[in-house]
């Protein structure tokens, strides 16, 4: 159980990128799962329904595919030289390091702030029951693996506390790589149109 819940790094440029590696590989896996289904359906598909196909397939294949893209790819906590973000999918909460975040293990993952009034707490690394029968096991490697990365970052920049620092917090939402949903309805309809083919 220990195992279940475990930090996927990465590196982009100064920034130290950690997502759930669970949450990476299963919507690898749900992507790949609905382009088979794509096929499938066209394959399936009888004469009458088949135009209706070419309208439903893309749209909710697409709609489904940047849903998982978001889980597994905007769910993460990000540390880099201005402060520490909690990405939420759509939501990104930001932190400046002068601020003094700090990642604790609560119901999860969270972010408290000195005089903070509530904490933030991480989409990416939440709660669940198996976590707790396993005592977070998997959460607290997760800190422990953040912490030395977090140090690593500070002692290479100092704290940035200059007029071009980040404010104590600050949230913003924004869709994340909106242009794959297209690409995915796309690449469903290309699916489809190829399941109807091979039927024929």
């Amino acid at each position: 159980m220990a195992n279940i819940i475990r930090g996927a790094f990465t590196h982009s440029g100064d920034e130290v990128i950690v997502r759930n590696h669970a949450y990476v590989l299963g919507s690898r896996l749900g992507v790949a799962l609905l382009a088979i289904v794509a096929l499938a359906t066209g394959i399936a598909s009888s004469s009458a329904a088949v135009g209706a196909g070419f309208l439903a397939i893309p749209v909710l294949c697409g709609l489904f595919g940047y849903t998982m893209h978001t889980f597994g790819r905007h769910l993460s906590i990000r540390l880099n030289p201005h402060g520490l973000v909690l990405e939420n999918g759509p939501v990104r909460h930001e932190f400046a390091w002068w601020a003094a975040p700090t990642l604790t293990l609560g119901r999860g993952l969270e972010l408290n702030v000195p005089g903070g009034r509530w904490p933030v707490h991480s989409s990416a690394f939440p709660f669940s029951a198996g976590a707790a029968v396993a005592d977070f096991a998997g959460h607290r490697q997760v800190l422990a693996d953040i912490d030395v990365a977090r140090r690593d970052l500070r002692e290479r920049f100092p704290v940035d506390a200059g007029a071009d620092s980040w404010p104590q917090y600050r949230s913003r939402v924004r869709m994340p790589d909106l242009w794959l949903l297209p690409a995915m309805m796309i690449a469903a309809e290309a699916c489809y149109a190829l399941g109807v083919a091979l039927s024929r």
